[in-house]
C-alpha cells in the first residue's frame, strides 16, 4: 500500500439518479438504478480499512436515495472508527435527512450545485422549479447551521460563468467554500474540450469580480495540490492546480493509453454498486470484480 499511496475510497451507493445533468460522468458507471448490497459494502469497506484506507466518500447516483441510509451510515462508522466519512449529494433530500446522516456518524456533507439560478438549473438538469426551490431551501438551512463542508460547482466555458458568480455571491454571504471544478468527461470528447476551462482561467474569472484577500496552495494526501482563494466577500474558492495524468499516482499511469484524457483531481479508487473496484473513469480493463474474482484486494491495489 505504501508504494501506491492511495488510501481514499469513493463508494457509489447507488446508480439511481433524480436529475439529468448534462455534464455528469456518473463516476464511470451507468445510471441504471442499482443499489449496492449492504453486506458487500460493509465487508469491502472493512477490508480496505484494514489495509490502511482512512477516507471514505459516499456518492451515487444520488446517495441520499439509498434505502435505510441512516442505519447503514451508523454501521459504517462503527466499522471504520475515526476515519473520514463524507458524502457528495445534490441537495435534493430534506435538510432534516442530512442532519440525521451527520448525527449518526457522517463527518461532512458536500453539496454539488448544478445550477444556482433557476434559469440555468432548469436548462442544465431538466428538473422542475419545485426541485430547484427545494434545493435552495435545503442549502440555505444547512449553511445557516454550518453543516455544509463545501459546495461543488463545475465551471463550463461559455455556458455558466454568470451562474457561477451568482453562487459565489451566496457563498460570500454564508462564508462557504466553493470547489470550482473543471469539466470532466470520460474519453476527452472534443465538444467537451471546447467547454473546459483551465484552472488559471477560472481564477481569472473569480478575480475579475472579487477582491482576493489571500491565496495559498495546500497539499492533500487524498487529492491533488490545490490553490485556495480567500475572497473579500467572505467566500473561499478551491482550485486544483494539477491533474491525475501529471501526478502518475498509479504504477500503470505512465503506460496508460487514455492518460491524455485523464484530468481528475483526486487520488482514489471506486467501489461500484455492482461490486467492482475501479481506479479510473476512462478504463475498464484494470478493475477488480469482487463477485467473480478470488484475487486479494491488497494484491490488486498493489498491482495498479
Amino acid at each position: 500500500m505504501k508504494r501506491m499511496g492511495v488510501t481514499y475510497l469513493r463508494i457509489l451507493l447507488t446508480t439511481r439518479c433524480n436529475m439529468s445533468c448534462r455534464f455528469c460522468h456518473r463516476e464511470g458507471v451507468a445510471c441504471d438504478g442499482v443499489d449496492i448490497d449492504e453486506s458487500l459494502l460493509l465487508t469491502t469497506v472493512g477490508k480496505m480499512y484494514d489495509l490502511g484506507f482512512r477516507k471514505f466518500k459516499l456518492m451515487g447516483g444520488e446517495p441520499s436515495l439509498y434505502p435505510n441510509l441512516t442505519t447503514t451510515l451508523a454501521k459504517l462508522r462503527k466499522r471504520i472508527g475515526d476515519s473520514d466519512l463524507s458524502m457528495i449529494s445534490n441537495g435534493t433530500a430534506d435538510a432534516i435527512q442530512y442532519e440525521k446522516f451527520l448525527a449518526v456518524g457522517m463527518d461532512r456533507l458536500n453539496i454539488s450545485i448544478h445550477g444556482w439560478t433557476s434559469e440555468f438549473f432548469s436548462a442544465n438538469t431538466l428538473c422542475s422549479i419545485d426541485m430547484y426551490d427545494k434545493i435552495q431551501r435545503t442549502v440555505v438551512s444547512l449553511s445557516e447551521k454550518r453543516l455544509i463542508g463545501k459546495l461543488n460547482y463545475v465551471v463550463r466555458k461559455g455556458v455558466n460563468e454568470h451562474d457561477f458568480l451568482e453562487l459565489l455571491d451566496f457563498a460570500g454571504e454564508k462564508e462557504l467554500l466553493v470547489d470550482a471544478l473543471n469539466l470532466l468527461y470520460p474519453g476527452g470528447d472534443e465538444v467537451i474540450d471546447e467547454h473546459r476551462y483551465s484552472m488559471q482561467d477560472i481564477e481569472r474569472i473569480v478575480r475579475s469580480k472579487y477582491a482576493v484577500r489571500d491565496a495559498f496552495e495546500v497539499q492533500n494526501q487524498c487529492s491533488l495540490p490545490s490553490r485556495i482563494l480567500k475572497l473579500a466577500n467572505g467566500a473561499s474558492v478551491n482550485l486544483k492546480v494539477s491533474k491525475l495524468n501529471r501526478e502518475m499516482v498509479f504504477h500503470a499511469c505512465s503506460k496508460c493509453t487514455a492518460k491524455q484524457s485523464c484530468v481528475e483531481g483526486i487520488k482514489a479508487v471506486r467501489l461500484t454498486p455492482t461490486g467492482i473496484i475501479q481506479p479510473c473513469l476512462i478504463r475498464t480493463d484494470n478493475v477488480l470484480d469482487l463477485n467473480h474474482s478470488h484475487a486479494d484486494i491488497a494484491a490488486y491495489l498493489m498491482s495498479l
